[in-house]
């Protein structure tokens, strides 16, 4: 099995920024928001979202052929997933109406994505 990358540190920092700017979209502590607040923060979130994708995507891939299938499969669902939750929550952002749920499903997927490489590179 290859190494999907040496050093996971990029990818924690990446996660983390991700959950810190949806835990400030959230705005648990209703502070004032500016639209030109919002209107950075979507930047931003979006920003990340995109490195993310872009160390997804050049995740390395086992040999054989089905294996290869299913991982591609499932990179493919995943960016899918993340973009959809990530329009939801830039949408909800703008609408001044943001809930929990777009922002914790987002935040579970990014999660268990950094736990399983983890996890994968050091077994």
């Amino acid at each position: 099995m290859n190494k999907l990358r040496e050093n996971p540190l990029t990818d924690i920092a990446l996660a983390l920024t991700l959950l810190v700017l949806l835990l400030v979209a959230y705005n648990p502590l209703q502070l004032l928001m500016p639209d030109m607040i919002l209107i950075i923060l979507s930047g931003a979130i979006a920003s990340v979202l995109v490195l993310f994708v872009v160390l997804v995507w050049k995740e390395q891939d086992y040999d054989e052929r089905d294996t290869r299938n299913r991982l591609i499969a499932g990179k493919y669902s995943f960016i899918a997933g993340t973009v959809v939750l990530a329009v939801g929550n830039i949408v909800q952002l703008l609408q001044h109406e943001m809930n929990i749920w777009l922002p914790l499903a987002l935040a579970v997927m990014v999660i268990t994505k950094m736990v399983s490489l983890i996890r994968l590179e050091r077994s």
